[in-house]
Order: structure tokens, then sequence, then C-alpha cells
């Protein structure tokens, strides 16, 4: 926004969209995360009339238990959006964990019973959904070098929407056939996959993995080695402040 006026571009919109496609496919951070944000667009997109089929169909609460559906599903996206402002530069590992949490949480509505319960499990869909939009904007966005972030997220926004636009009819055809539950069960599986599908690829491509804090021996389980003459584990610092022998 600050720098100085550039001349417009005379580019074909098909070749922008040729050059967008291809710096998209030769940089897995942002095609992998493209294709999970096009496959929850399916499913978030589909949330209002999931919770109307919910309020009619299963809870019988009618007008008002939509209304209150809504209102906590909207509460929950304020609080996932300033959840999402307070954190500092975006990471894969925010968008594949909320993606995941939030595919968990539409497995859980598919079964949670009462109006009360599915109700928090709505709030927390609404945290989630804003936390992995967010994640994955701001991700995208700075992944994306200057001269093609346009094209990159008017791509990213096509598969997005666009997946809402596909998702509606099927998940709707879904909840009218077999009922919301098990349109809530198909949203979570679906999504539950290709978030595991997105999470290995981006570890082969870019290193991409979840750090497990390593949980130290207690100190007791060391004078007991030492007692028997055991060799201490690779790893354990002995009393001197040195490395054991193992």
């Amino acid at each position: 926004m600050r720098h100085p006026v550039r001349p417009a571009v005379t580019e074909r919109a098909s070749r922008q969209l040729v050059d967008g496609l291809r710096y998209v496919a030769h940089r897995p951070q942002i095609l992998w995360l493209t294709v999970l944000i096009g496959t929850f667009g399916i499913f978030i997109a589909s949330i209002p009339v999931t919770n109307a089929a919910f309020a009619r169909m299963v809870f019988h609460s009618g007008a008002a238990g939509y209304g209150m559906l809504s209102s906590v599903v909207a509460i929950g996206s304020v609080l996932g959006a300033l959840f999402a402002a307070s954190r500092g530069r975006p990471r894969l590992r925010t968008s594949v964990l909320s993606a995941a949490a939030l595919a968990g949480l539409f497995l859980l509505a598919s079964v949670v019973p009462g109006l009360v319960g599915y109700a928090i499990v709505a709030g927390a869909i609404g945290f989630a959904t804003m936390t992995l939009v967010t994640a994955a904007n701001s991700t995208v966005q700075t992944a994306a070098e200057d001269h093609v972030r346009g094209r990159v997220i008017g791509l990213y926004m096509l598969v997005f929407l666009g997946g809402g636009a596909i998702g509606g009819p099927i998940i709707g055809a879904v909840a009218e056939y077999f009922g919301p539950r098990a349109g809530m069960l198909v949203a979570g599986v679906a999504a539950g996959l290709v978030t595991l599908v997105v999470a290995v690829q981006l570890g082969r491509a870019v290193g991409f993995r979840f750090r497990l804090r390593r949980v130290r021996r207690p100190a007791a389980a060391v004078v007991v080695a030492a007692a028997t003459r055991q060799p201490q584990p690779t790893g354990i610092v002995s009393d001197s402040g040195e490395p054991g022998q193992g």
C-alpha cells in the first residue's frame, strides 16, 4: 500500500491465472494449505444450514433454537478472531492443528446429545473455524512473493468460496435423506482424512512436523541404575554435569 503506484498490468486474465496456478503448484506450503482450506470451505459454508436442520429435525426447537445456535457460533467466531489476532507470525502448525480440531468437532457434533451440548460444540466450531481461516490466510499471504500475491490470493479465495458452492448441495442432500447427524459425520470424516494427507505432504515437502517434548526419567530411576551398575541411557546428565555413557 505504501509503495509508489506501478503501471497497470496489461497481461490477459487467462495468462495471469495460468501463472498463478504454476506458481502455487511449485510451492507445497501454499498448495497444500489451499487444498486444506478448499476442503473445509465445503463444510464451513454449510454450517448455518446444518444448524437449521439440527434445530428443526433433531432438537425440534424451531426458530428459537436456531437463533441460539447462530448466536453461539458467532460468539465462538469472535473469540477465535481475538485469539488469532493475539498470535504472532502465522505458522503451518496452527493451520493444521486448527483443521484437526475442527474435524474432531464435526465428529463430536454428529453424536452429542441434547441442544445444550450441541450448542457448546457449535461455539467451539465457530472458534476453530475462525482460527483456521485466519491462520491459513495469513500463511498463504506471507508465503507468496509480492509480484504474484494478488493472483495467489485470488486462486485461494476461488477455491475457498467455490468449495462452499459445491459442498452446500452435497451436505444438504445428505442431511435431507440421512439426517443432519449423518451430514456432520461425513464432514468430520472427510475433513479429518484431508487434514491427515495435508500434514503428511507438508512433512515431506517442507519438513513440517509436530514437536513433542522429551520426557525425562525421574531422578530415582538414575539412582537405581547407578546402584545396579547399569549404563545410563544416552541423554541423561550425571551428577557431575557430564552426559552419561550409554
